[in-house]
Parts: structure tokens; sequence; C-alpha cells
């Protein structure tokens, strides 16, 4: 786990004053669910046997690879229709615990399998690596410590990336003195695919006639590969 082991010092801070980051990546999380256990969450929803068995039949169903079929004994199918809506279900037991139990550590936020925990003070992100841990342990997940990381919002070198943007504190002149603020800015990777996007759509000659309205259209229509 990428830990800045420098002292909690911090500048002051607007917006809450949660100051860092605990940024998390889970190893291999479609393929390491556990079957018996995701089916006993989804059993708390659903009582209807004909559905409960259609899910079990999705799991099972296993997967082909170079034309071979092999068995499925864990995971859910990644790239599945399903498959976001279990991951959901599943990851719902840490989002139950984590309001009811740990919410004063700090704030979870989870989009799907991307999540991260906003903290204060540094010895809330270690308390919540911990905690985080010995959940994944109950749901058969791990922690990819090599891609999870502990940020320090307020260093301008530093921050975290969560659905397409970096997000980091900067700092403005205030009449109290330097403040910070967190800013969100689009990741570099996306900006170059927009820019290959219009660069694609207005090439041909004939977009030199076009008006601005109907290029501002045009655009607007685009839709990421």
């Amino acid at each position: 786990f990428c830990i800045d082991r420098s002292d909690d010092q911090r500048p002051n801070c607007t917006n809450g004053n949660k100051n860092w980051v605990v940024d998390v990546d889970i190893t291999s999380y479609f393929v390491n669910i556990s079957h018996s256990k995701l089916l006993r969450l989804v059993e708390e929803r659903i009582c209807d046997k004909r559905i409960l068995k259609l899910i079990r039949q999705w799991l099972e169903a296993g997967v082909m690879k170079e034309g071979i079929w092999h068995k499925t004994e864990i995971g859910s199918p990644q790239g599945g229709v399903i498959s976001p809506l279990l991951a959901n279900v599943y990851l719902n037991y840490l989002d139950t615990i984590w309001e009811k139990r740990f919410s004063h550590l700090g704030k979870l936020i989870r989009y799907a399998v991307d999540l991260f925990i906003l903290c204060r003070f540094k010895p809330q992100t270690l308390e919540s690596i911990r905690i985080l841990k010995f959940i994944f342990g109950k749901l058969e997940l791990t922690m990819n410590t090599s891609k999870s990381k502990l940020v320090r919002l307020w260093k301008n070198e530093d921050g975290f990336d969560f659905l397409g943007f970096h997000h980091r504190k900067m700092p403005y002149l205030h009449k109290n003195g330097v403040m910070y603020r967190l800013r969100s800015f689009p990741l570099k990777k996306a900006m170059k695919k927009i820019r290959l996007c219009v660069k694609e759509e207005t090439s041909p000659r004939g977009g030199l006639q076009w008006s601005l309205k109907l290029m501002v259209e045009k655009l607007n229509k685009w839709k990421p590969h």
C-alpha cells in the first residue's frame, strides 16, 4: 500500500476539511465473487425461487476460452449485462456496514467497483485501511495494495483519479490567507480521446462550410467507442 509517511501537518482547507483519501483498488473483483455469499445477499431481497435459480444458472454457466468451455465456481461474468447489478448487490454489504459502524472514520464513496474514502486526519485513513481489509476478507475479496494509494489532497503534486477525472486541492488567496479548495480536471487520457474525436469529425473539407450550430450538433452526437 502506497502510504505517505510524512507528518500530518496541513494548511487551512475549505469544503468540510477532508484532507486525506484512501484510493482503493480491488484485486480482480469480478472473477473472485463468492457465488454462495452473493446468492445469500440476493435472497435478502428476492424470494422468488425461479429468479434465484436463474441467477445461479447465470453464475455457473461457465466461460468459453479459445473454443473450450471452462466451469465457473466463483466470479461473475465480466461484461455480462447482469454483472454490474450483481457487483452492486455484493458490495452493498460494504456500504451498509460502513455507514452503520465506521462512518466516523470518513465518507465512503463508491460507484460500482470503484471506491474511495475521504478522511480528515491521517490516523483515520490508516484505521480505514485496516477495516476495509477486514470487510474484504469477509467477502473473500482482496485489496490490491500495489494499486491502492493513500493521498494527501492539499499537496499540489498529489491527487487521485475517479470516473474520468483527477481530483486534488488547489491553493487560492483568501482574506484569511492561503486556503485550499478541491478541484477536478478531466484525465489526460480522456482529453486525448475528445481531441481525436473533434479532429475526426471536423477533418472533412466539407466541414469548412458548416455553421457553428451544425458543428456543435455533430460533436454532441459523438459517443466514445
